[in-house]
Order: C-alpha cells, then sequence, then structure tokens
C-alpha cells in the first residue's frame, strides 16, 4: 500500500517541472505536508505523514518534478542501520526519505503515509 502511494506521489510530482513545500501543520503526530507550484497564495497537494516519530528535514524545500521526490528508505542498508541506531525507529514504522532540487536529503519516520489532492488556500 505505501509504495503505491509513493508512486502515485511522484508520477503527479513528474507533471510539474519544480514545486515549493512546507512543513503546513503537525498535530497530534500527523504531518502534513503542503506543495504548490508557488506557495503564495495556497497549495494543491498535501503529504500526511501519521503517526510521525521522527522528522529530520528543513520547514521549506522545493522538489525537481524530473526527479523521484520520495521513496521509502528500504535499499541502503547502511543508511537505514544509522538512522535505526540514532532514533530507534519502532518495529512497523517505515522510513521515508524525501529528496529537494538541491540534493539535500530529509528522512521522516511514520508508521502510514497518505496523499490527498487538495486546494488550500492561506
Amino acid at each position: 500500500m505505501k509504495t503505491t502511494v509513493i508512486d502515485k506521489i511522484n508520477l503527479k510530482f513528474a507533471n510539474h517541472l519544480f514545486l515549493d513545500a512546507k512543513i503546513y501543520s503537525y498535530l497530534n503526530g500527523q504531518l502534513i505536508i503542503g506543495l504548490n507550484e508557488d506557495l503564495t497564495y495556497g497549495h494543491i497537494y498535501e503529504i500526511h505523514f501519521i503517526e510521525v516519530s521522527t522528522i529530520i528535514c528543513n520547514t521549506v524545500w522545493s522538489i525537481d518534478g524530473s526527479k523521484k521526490s520520495i521513496k521509502i528508505l528500504n535499499d541502503d542498508l547502511v543508511k537505514e542501520r544509522a538512522l535505526n541506531l540514532a532514533y530507534s525507529v519502532e518495529i512497523g514504522n517505515t522510513i521515508f526519505e524525501l529528496n529537494d532540487d538541491g540534493g539535500l536529503v530529509f528522512y521522516i519516520i511514520a508508521n502510514d503515509i497518505e496523499f490527498h489532492e487538495a486546494v488550500v488556500r492561506y
């Protein structure tokens, strides 16, 4: 299920040259990231991370639509082990890796992920 959501996110983002992203809210263990080509007036996409235990991320960044911007970290055992040791990742949680347009890598450790297309005006 999580890989299906990740694939959907990357497919939607590929329709844009770039997207700006920002932490829109964090409440009761749920992190919402809002995304749009211009965040001045609002966002059109939301990524919801459910039951978040760790956030290693800037508050605002840009995404290159031609590259995969999010994936589940399960192909790099060295990184995965280091994050497990540093942040005591609980069984059942997933390490999500987010990439910005400048090559920075962010990590969010959460139980689940959802993707929503929603116009939110600021």
